[in-house]
């Protein structure tokens, strides 16, 4: 079986590190490549690719899109009629609708899935939780997942929409939250290490993992999640709606709604409380620099 993949970054590095070596797998990236991606990298550009990556394209009896969605879509317009019969694709888009939508239009017959690990994937690091979401029904799709389950990953099955209304909360707010966060800090400016709390250091470090990784997936989120807008602007409501209590002195209304939010049983209070105290007692304050 020949596999190809369009993208060679750290998503498709943990991919490829799951999915069995086949003699003929190639990856096509124009750079920078992951450190150590264990596969061949012509370096072009998959959309005015030379004949050797065409090749590969119709040639792939599965192929690996890890690359922005922008790229994704158009590695299906430019390519999708000229694919092999009987190539499957996998797609590990933060947002699935676009996509899904694009494969009904132009590919309804192909068989397709998408993959979405919840972590950042590093080298050698099994395990952690993986969202798929099957486009359309395929045997090389089920052995690919397969073996990511081999690999110590637990897949959740959900369709595209089931997943990007679940992930606008869990991307789309979370990762708006830290960015608000970071550039707030940013221009109030930042406090001394040894003066900080441990709530404000894992805030802190939220937002530094967020922005050492690569500014096209929150950005992606934020603009091709269907439900990202609805989360922000429920970000901006709610924050607007403190910002009176307070300016308007209302305490008593700022208490109320705390024990709506600690009474409500699908926030899971107590559960977030106990994470809250392991993670702060690992989030230990800078030792002060002496000179």
């Amino acid at each position: 079986m020949k596999t190809v993949f369009v993208g060679a970054g750290c998503v498709a590095t943990w991919l490829a590190e799951i999915l069995p070596e086949t003699r003929d797998r190639v990856a096509l990236d124009p750079g920078p490549v992951a450190d150590g991606f264990p596969m061949p990298v012509l370096p072009v550009d998959v959309l005015n690719p030379g004949d050797a990556a065409a090749a590969a394209i119709t040639g792939a009896d599965l192929l690996v899109l890890a690359v922005p969605v922008d790229v994704a879509l158009a590695v299906l317009d430019r390519w999708g009629a000229h694919l092999k019969t009987g190539c499957a694709v996998i797609d590990t888009l933060s947002t699935k609708s676009l996509f899904a939508e694009r494969l009904a239009e132009r590919l309804p017959g192909l068989g397709a899935a998408g993959v979405n690990p919840l972590f950042r994937p590093q080298r050698g690091l099994p395990g952690g939780r993986v969202l798929a979401t099957v486009y359309r029904p395929d045997a090389r799709i089920a052995q690919a997942f397969d073996h990511i389950r081999d690999y110590g990953c637990d897949v959740d099955d959900m369709s595209f929409d089931q997943h990007d209304r679940i992930m606008g909360a869990v991307q789309g707010l979370t990762h708006i939250t830290a960015l608000a966060f970071g550039q707030a800090l940013q221009a109030m400016g930042p406090p001394p290490d040894t003066a900080t709390t441990p709530p404000y250091r894992c805030t802190a470090a939220i937002f530094a993992r967020l922005v050492s990784g690569a500014p096209h997936i929150p950005w992606e989120i934020q603009r091709n999640n269907p439900y990202a807008n609805a989360a922000r602007r429920q970000l901006i409501d709610t924050l607007e709606h403190l910002d009176a209590q307070i300016l308007e002195n209302d305490q008593a209304g700022f208490a109320r709604d705390i024990v709506a939010l600690r009474t409500d049983p699908r926030l899971r209070v107590d559960k977030g409380a106990d994470t809250a105290a392991r993670l702060f007692i690992a989030s230990k304050a800078p030792e002060p620099v002496t000179s």
